[in-house]
């Protein structure tokens, strides 16, 4: 078991080194190939998470058990009913995820001794060092003109996460100016929402205080941050949300950064046969948007929607989709006054990209945080188990091998 939790941890760190340094190379003109180098890790965390299962049994929760069961039906209704291909299979994948994701969570929280914590804990500390890195050397090509494009997918937010649940608070700092560094605006409301909880949950517990030296390189980080970004007008990509018309499709497409277009295609495909809605079309399902609203504008075919409800909407129905939304608030709000723990914030994380994002359809982590955080909310002994600052005694909990 330990050695499947190694090969995770290990794979997290390279998930958030390849992202952004393929986003870098790839805008830069290196090739196209290079925006392909966040699938490494994506592939392999899925294979241990498969390798994992085969030695030990899945484990079920009430999310787990209600993807069996609509999936199932989704399933056999798509294999009748559409074509056999990309999207049937990339369906079978997002299916397969929740599942298995949240099982090796829910085990990977109970069974991790204090050797493993020590290891996650390193993880994310050189990650957080490697990720900055990127990210000056990413905004230093783009305020030099090598890069055009202003966005670079990232994991700060699993940083934003990491240092608040141990009331790092000048570490959160850096991660803010970091994450508006990449031009990414979708992480911002991530950030808020981490911050959020964390003053409501931890008003007592924390002080707030920092010493000269970490106030005076705040302030210097601070000064620095808006005089760049006055300066070379990195704010522009924020703009369009105060300018956005909502009767004004194109204002909302510039806003979205066209994601409003998919949202207008996946409803009218529903429209089009109204029991889909109730079910969804199954396994293989698409849809037909059109993108580029302006001068010039195409019609692009999808099997997902970045505005996840939608997706599942699509996918396994309405029925399914607000059960399971309904789960997931169940669980966030059973763990709000347990205080910070770092599997529910980025769940919570997770949880507000879907939003904005096919997180949940293409990214293990997120159910494996997840399952760590449904784990946790059963047994409350491992509450804050990997937060060393809250919970010490926890942190260092030694379980027995399984």
């Amino acid at each position: 078991m330990k050695y499947y939790f190694k090969s995770f941890l290990y794979l997290i760190f390279l998930d958030v080194i390849l992202m952004p340094l393929g986003s870098i190379l790839g805008q830069s003109g290196l090739g196209n190939i290079f925006f392909h180098f966040f699938k490494i890790p994506f592939i392999g965390l899925f294979i241990v998470t498969i390798l994992f299962h085969f030695k030990f049994k899945v484990r079920l929760n009430y999310i787990s058990i209600l993807f069996l069961v609509f999936g199932f039906i989704s399933f056999f209704v798509g294999l009748f009913t559409n074509d056999i291909g990309k999207p049937f299979f990339t369906h079978v994948y997002g299916f397969l995820l929740p599942v298995l994701g949240m099982s090796l969570g829910s085990y990977f929280y109970q069974y991790s001794d204090s050797k493993d914590i020590f290891l996650f804990h390193k993880v994310f500390k050189w990650s957080f060092i490697g990720l900055a890195f990127l990210t000056i050397i990413y905004f230093l090509l783009y305020l030099a003109g090598v890069i055009t494009y202003f966005g670079m997918a990232t994991r700060w937010p699993y940083f934003a996460a990491y240092a608040l649940s141990n009331n790092k608070m000048l570490m959160f700092l850096v991660c803010v100016l970091l994450v508006i560094m990449t031009g990414k605006r979708s992480m911002v409301a991530q950030y808020i929402v981490f911050f959020t909880l964390f003053l409501f949950q931890n008003k007592k517990r924390y002080s707030f205080a920092l010493s000269r030296k970490a106030k005076f390189a705040l302030l210097i980080l601070v000064t620095f941050g808006i005089f760049i970004g006055l300066k070379e007008d990195i704010f522009f990509r924020f703009q369009p949300l105060f300018d956005v018309v909502l009767q004004d499709k194109y204002s909302l497409y510039i806003a979205t950064s066209g994601r409003s277009a998919e949202v207008f295609g996946v409803l009218d495909h529903l429209n089009s046969d109204n029991i889909m809605w109730l079910f969804g079309g199954g396994f293989g399902e698409t849809f037909q948007y059109v993108g580029g609203l302006g001068k010039e504008t195409y019609t692009l075919t999808n099997h997902y929607s970045h505005f996840s409800p939608l997706y599942f909407v699509l996918v396994y129905g309405g029925i399914f989709t607000v059960l399971f939304y309904l789960a997931l608030v169940y669980t966030f709000g059973k763990n709000f006054h347990k205080g910070i723990d770092i599997f529910y914030l980025l769940a919570i994380g997770g949880f507000v990209s879907s939003f904005m994002s096919s997180i949940m359809l293409i990214d293990l982590q997120f159910w494996f945080y997840l399952g760590g955080c449904i784990y946790s909310s059963k047994n409350r002994k491992y509450f804050g188990k990997f937060n060393l600052i809250l919970k010490k005694e926890v942190a260092c909990l030694v379980v027995k091998k399984y």
